[in-house]
């Protein structure tokens, strides 16, 4: 390629990325995943799918630093093993938690609250009661839909909780947390005090097999849930079948009799709860409900003769 061509693609390629950066600046455009970096409590910065890109995890982003609710739920998390019980199960899973505040008041919030698993913060936003209500938030949380607003925390639900939460877990407060004014009113938060959380499961890849969205200050996601959703297994061991594949399953029309097929199909092929599906036992016909595929008639056909297997194209026939 030409000196001259390189350095026209260079250029258009710097010019589309400046515009890019200005039309997020301005929220025309979402940002994008790959530039959003978070750092570990060692000042450590990585891009956030970074994250999960080689495994799977259970993530968490819980409310800034330092919040009575950001602590309550860790002290959940913590409580039940949630980290130490993924590693049971896979030890490449891991337990990550993001929030909102700087280095070393992650570092000081891993010490309090002795939480087992990863943690990660957004030290880009800021706790500044003057100006928070107009302030764009952290990407991070962006990225994921999570919610946002003076509304989130100012409201009657989050009201009732906030005291009784505040017993058990106060808010951390001191030099190192916060910033008051004469009057003793908290000015500056950690992190961004209008932003709420969620919990998802991510990876291995592109890939996420749970999303929860918090609706207010105090809401959280059902701890098993969460495990069912990162194990594949039910608390009394079974197996969980995720809503995607409810939704394919469906997509498929699989409650009701196939087509007759002269193709062979290796139940090997089908995700485990289809071939369980269609290995019921049963009559055809019987049930419009009973879920059969062409394979059992062709087998039939095979083990029994041509006319058997006429006969059992026939009686499918009669059940609709």
């Amino acid at each position: 390629m030409p000196s001259s061509t390189k350095t026209a693609a260079k250029t258009k390629t710097k010019a589309k990325a400046e515009g890019k950066v200005e039309a997020e600046a301005k929220g025309d455009i979402s940002p994008d995943p790959m530039v959003i970096m978070v750092k570990s409590v060692t000042g450590e910065e990585i891009a956030l799918p970074e994250l999960w890109k080689h495994r799977k995890v259970v993530m968490v982003f819980l409310r800034h630093l330092g919040c009575r609710f950001c602590l309550q739920q860790t002290a959940h998390l913590v409580e039940h093993g949630i980290a130490s019980k993924l590693k049971s199960v896979d030890p490449d899973m891991a337990l990550i938690v993001i929030s909102m505040g700087t280095v070393s008041q992650a570092a000081q919030w891993v010490q309090i609250t002795k939480f087992d698993g990863e943690v990660y913060v957004d030290d880009t936003t800021d706790g500044n009661m003057a100006t928070g209500a107009v302030q764009d938030g952290s990407k991070a949380y962006q990225i994921m839909k999570l919610k946002r607003g003076p509304n989130m925390v100012m409201n009657d639900t989050t009201a009732s909780i906030g005291g009784i939460t505040a017993l058990a877990y106060p808010d951390l407060d001191g030099e190192k947390w916060v910033e008051r004014d004469r009057d003793g009113n908290v000015t500056v938060y950690p992190g961004d005090v209008f932003q709420v959380g969620g919990a998802f499961v991510f990876g291995p890849g592109n890939q996420c097999d749970y999303a929860f969205r918090s609706e207010y200050a105090g809401h959280y996601p059902d701890l098993a849930d969460v495990m069912h959703a990162a194990t594949g297994r039910k608390s009394d061991g079974s197996e969980y079948v995720y809503d995607s594949t409810k939704t394919w399953f469906n997509r498929l029309n699989a409650n009701s009799l196939a087509e007759p097929s002269t193709r062979p199909r290796s139940a090997s092929s089908m995700p485990e709860v289809v071939t369980k599906a269609f290995a019921k036992s049963g009559t055809p016909g019987k049930d419009k409900d009973d879920l059969h595929t062409q394979d059992q008639g062709q087998d039939q056909g095979q083990g029994q003769g041509q006319d058997q297997g006429q006969a059992t194209q026939e009686s499918r026939g009669k059940g609709g």
